[in-house]
């Protein structure tokens, strides 16, 4: 994502569903389904363009994010729990 590029992401992958959004920035494939893992991939190679439009998508989603602040974040939850 912080390539700038579209994605394309296992449902297995335990942050799939925050991170991709199906046509926004790429495609949440289903784990283990080889057939919906070609579909993705053949959409990137007949549509250029919104590969590239999904690419610049996924890469101001990622900007939002910081390893600090979400250090920070995890810190404040720990703190209230105790």
């Amino acid at each position: 994502m912080a390539a700038g590029k579209a994605i394309i992401l296992s449902s297995s992958c335990g942050a799939s569903y925050d991170l991709v959004k199906n046509m926004e920035n790429g495609f949440v494939f289903e784990n283990g389904n080889k057939a919906d893992l070609k579909k993705s991939i053949q959409y990137f190679i007949n549509n250029k363009n919104e590969a590239a439009k999904m690419g610049e998508c996924s890469l101001a989603k990622i900007k939002r994010y910081s390893y600090d602040e979400d250090c920070l974040a995890i810190e404040n939850l720990l703190h209230q729990l105790n």
